[in-house]
């Protein structure tokens, strides 16, 4: 996890107030930190096999990683227990979630590959469905939410720079949809932060630099 990246958001979260009108503050009252999006927002991390995998397997299906408790949002919400101490993790995330996957669930989609349709189950037919009605359900008891989407849109283009330039459209047109739908239910008062990504093609330099260079 990209220690930066974690500080920044855990002092921008420090700055916002979460008093009587945003968060029940009765302290028996359970308060919730909604972590949604991908394989990072879950604490996926890669496992033994992952370790010697070749790069040409990022444009090819990904990798299976292990589920841990090591990510992100685990570590933020240990910061934030410092001063909330009864705010509780609720993930919502999903191994492998697109922006398209992440609004249609599971349903067979135009095109659909392992990127586009969602592969994991929700009560209410995709996460983005799920995050929107945990947070009608619990108005007032939410102090803020994270996501962390967007990469797996892309990282199965590989060097294919129209692919990649697609689903950056992609993106921008899904993000649109998924954050004011996040909006309108959370209200204005609960702070939504997006995550930035460390270079997943990193490990292309020790193969090939000048590849890693271009990506």
């Amino acid at each position: 996890m990209n220690k930066l990246v974690l500080l920044t958001v855990a002092v921008a979260f420090s700055a916002v107030s979460f008093g009587t009108t945003t968060v029940a503050s009765v302290q028996d009252t359970p308060v919730y930190y909604l972590s949604l999006g991908d394989s990072l927002s879950v604490g996926i991390q890669p496992n033994q096999s992952d370790l010697h995998r070749p790069f040409p397997f990022i444009g090819a299906g990904g990798f299976g990683g292990a589920l841990s408790r090591e990510g992100f949002s685990d570590q933020l919400a240990a910061i934030k227990r410092q001063t909330i101490s009864n705010l509780h993790l609720v993930k919502l995330g999903c191994n492998g979630e697109s922006t398209s996957s992440m609004i249609a669930g599971p349903a067979e989609l135009p095109g659909q590959t392992e990127h586009t349709v969602g592969l994991c189950n929700y009560k209410y037919g995709s996460q983005l469905d799920d995050a929107v009605a945990f947070l009608e359900q619990h108005s007032g008891q939410v102090a803020f939410v994270t996501i962390s989407i967007g990469a797996n849109d892309v990282i199965p283009c590989g060097t294919d720079v129209p692919c990649v330039t697609s689903a950056l459209q992609t993106i921008q047109t899904n993000l649109a949809t998924i954050l004011g739908r996040l909006r309108a239910a959370a209200g204005p008062g609960v702070p939504i932060a997006g995550m930035n990504y460390f270079s997943t093609a990193i490990v292309a330099w020790f193969e090939d630099p000048a590849l890693a260079q271009m990506i």
